[in-house]
């Protein structure tokens, strides 16, 4: 093998691994620290929007903040100031909807607001005022849907121009959250009873909830066929899933907890869960199994989270909680580059407070241990650098997240 070759072997290994790291490099973000109550962003993780219930005070009410750089950095919009319950995008993110729920003590209704420029400007629209608790958007941004406490569920099918209360559905429910399906044909909405599953656009509507409790946070994959909901009160506080469109649920988690919201990716194999002072959990295995987050030294260790997203491919996760920042996990990006006779191997220093360690195997053999490196790494600005001769024996590289 000549060092050409090697150092190829080198780099396309490396970008192999990058794609299993699933996020979890997690950072704080610019944006203020707010009461966040959600979030929402394109599929593929860039443009993020956010809105806040209020400032530090219930007499100030909240505002909406966009990202065009995957969460890193926040802007604030035109938007006005209300006390904003839920934010949905469209899948390129320049569709957006907002919606309020008027005031903290329930004395006022709010509108529904939309942006056709990711923000920039917004506009009210013919959606009645009422205390809106969830908005959702189908890919495309022409089927929106909303939800309201003691009131209905309104649908729109032509980008928000007109809204109709959904038949069959209950008119006068304790409706919590919804979601739907990216072409908006299945919607799941929780009542803080029951699961409701429309499979036509919220012609029909069923209730498959497999137990009767406080119903809240629910998400879907992007074809709508697997669910994924939590119960909010503690002592019965835990995660169920579907994968046949809600007909069926089987326990996922059950932790005890207050669970708040819920984001999953397009297949539902990444979902990613928060709950009411404690901590963010993630699962990469469709459910099957799940881990805290809080154990990364750029998380607190328990916070009170109300909204979480996903990317698409799951690799871009963001969560707001409670009177702080908004946190956002990237994909670990590593780098490989020859320079003078040696293969120089980059990635961000932020990874080490996320427990991220470099290792190294000589052969890709089930009988081998991989080798933490704990020596030969510097740190220059926000980088960490690790240089291998060309020359050296043939090894591979990993980071690799206990």
């Amino acid at each position: 093998m000549t060092k050409s070759e090697r150092g190829l072997k080198f780099a396309l290994f490396f970008f192999m691994l990058v794609l299993s790291t699933h996020g979890q490099n997690w950072n704080r973000s610019d944006a203020p620290s707010l009461v966040w109550q959600s979030l929402a962003g394109s599929l593929d993780g860039t443009n993020l929007v956010a809105a806040s219930l209020y400032d530090t005070s219930e007499s100030s009410p909240g505002l909406i903040y966009t990202s065009t750089n995957s969460g890193q950095n926040w802007n604030l919009t035109s938007a006005p100031s209300n006390y904003w319950f839920s934010v949905a995008s469209s899948a390129d993110g320049v569709r957006l909807i907002a919606a309020a729920d008027g005031d903290p003590n329930g004395n006022t209704p709010g509108p529904i607001w939309l942006s056709t420029n990711g923000g920039l400007t917004w506009q009210t629209n013919s959606a009645p005022q009422t205390y809106w608790q969830t908005v959702a958007s189908s890919t495309n941004g022409q089927v929106l849907v909303g939800n309201a406490y003691g009131d209905g569920i309104y649908i729109s099918t032509n980008f928000g121009s007109s809204w109709n209360l959904a038949s069959n559905a209950p008119t006068i429910g304790n409706w919590l959250s919804l979601t739907i399906s990216a072409n908006g044909s299945k919607i799941y909405a929780t009542d803080g009873n029951g699961i409701y599953v429309s499979t036509n656009t919220g012609v029909t509507w069923t209730n498959s909830a497999p137990v009767s409790d406080n119903w809240s946070p629910i998400t879907c994959s992007q074809d709508g066929s697997r669910v994924f909901a939590g119960i909010r009160s503690v002592a019965s506080g835990a995660i169920y899933v579907s994968t046949n469109s809600g007909a069926t649920w089987g326990l996922s988690y059950n932790q005890n907890l207050s669970w708040q919201c819920l984001a999953m990716s397009a297949n539902g194999s990444t979902v990613f869960a928060g709950a009411y002072g404690d901590s963010l959990y993630l699962s990469t295995n469709g459910g099957a199994s799940w881990n805290p987050q809080n154990t990364s030294a750029n998380l607190p260790g328990s916070a009170s989270w109300y909204c979480s997203y996903c990317s698409a491919n799951g690799g871009s996760l963001a969560a707001g909680a409670i009177g702080d920042t908004i946190y956002i996990a990237l994909p670990v990006l590593m780098h490989i580059q020859t320079v003078a006779g040696h293969a120089v191997i980059s990635w961000p220093a932020s990874t080490s407070a996320n427990g991220f360690q470099l290792q190294t195997i000589g052969a890709l053999n089930p009988a081998a241990s991989w080798t933490n490196l704990t020596t030969g790494i510097t740190v220059i600005g926000t980088t960490n650098f690790y240089t291998n001769s060309l020359t050296a024996p043939s090894a591979f590289f990993r980071l690799h997240q206990p």
